[in-house]
């Protein structure tokens, strides 16, 4: 009995029999959702063939800014992801990010208006598309 755990003794005392082993409970494997197969979309003659639109995260300008938030803030950024509100980027790099927009695509991002720009790459590229003054082809 000396072995034995506290609990176990007090079982042997009030039942007059040990207790018996209790198995380790087996580990629970996760379930992987299964991929669904996607719709072959078949031709209909007379009608075109619709194609997902082109969006705004594959164009050429959205990697530019990537690469020029990279540069500033030392990590990747996808083009949807909150910049100033997540923490991404503080006042500083802020200031640094529309200097660097200012002189590649000659647009001046007012002081007042730099949160609401930088919200995100997508936003930022909106605006760069409608106030841009200089025509820059994209450097892959």
């Amino acid at each position: 009995m000396a072995n034995k755990g506290f609990f176990e003794k007090l079982r042997e005392i009030f039942f007059g029999q040990p207790s018996k082993p209790v198995a380790p409970p087996k580990p629970v494997e996760a379930v992987k959702p299964t991929p669904k197969p996607q719709e072959e979309i078949k031709p209909v003659p007379g009608k075109p063939v619709e194609t997902a639109p082109v969006t705004q995260t594959e164009t050429p300008l959205i990697k530019e800014l990537e690469q020029i938030t990279f540069n500033v803030i030392q990590k990747h950024v996808e083009p949807g992801d909150l910049l100033v509100e997540s923490g991404l980027v503080d006042s500083l790099n802020a200031v640094d990010i529309v200097l660097a927009v200012q002189h590649k695509y000659g647009c001046k991002i007012p002081p007042t208006e730099i949160e609401e720009h930088l919200e995100s790459l997508e936003s930022l590229a909106d605006f760069v598309n409608k106030n841009r003054t200089k025509n820059v082809t994209a450097t892959a």
